[in-house]
């Protein structure tokens, strides 16, 4: 695995977005358009590209290819599954606002409204931190942040 700061945020952002493509499966047709079976393998698949993606440029001193990321995440690994012409448009808009170099600026955050709560990815480096950070997650999502 690589260690680098980088790397952890994007697989918080990762599994953040996986969540949320989830649970907006609760929502019915307003959530998707088609309800897709996503699962574990998804977003295994994704943060196996992120990470050698990583390693090929950021641990070579090149700049991430954000645009690359994406297209994968949201067209391939995710969007394989993806039947409507509205689903794919969505998931690619959550692939470009949530994967971009906003997310390692502190100011960073999912949800672009004001909130009770606002969703970040955690300034940290050791686990125990995303641990603690996401214990203090609302127990009940607005549907805000899932975009409804």
């Amino acid at each position: 695995k690589i260690d680098h700061e980088k790397w952890r945020s994007l697989v918080f952002v990762q599994c953040f977005m996986h969540s949320i493509v989830q649970e907006r499966r609760k929502f019915g047709p307003i959530g998707w358009c088609i309800p897709y079976e996503y699962n574990n393998s998804d977003l295994d698949a994704s943060l196996l590209f992120i990470e050698k993606h990583l390693s090929s440029t950021i641990l070579v001193q090149l700049p991430l290819s954000w645009s690359t990321i994406q297209y994968m995440v949201a067209d391939v690994q995710y969007g394989g599954r993806i039947t409507d012409d509205l689903d794919r448009e969505l998931f690619q808009c959550y692939a470009a606002q949530w994967f971009c170099d906003e997310v390692f600026r502190q100011t960073f955050c999912f949800n672009k409204y004001p909130s009770e709560f606002s969703y970040k990815v955690p300034e940290a480096l050791e686990i125990a931190a995303y641990r603690t950070y996401i214990e203090t997650l609302p127990p009940v999502d607005s549907p805000l942040i899932f975009g409804l």
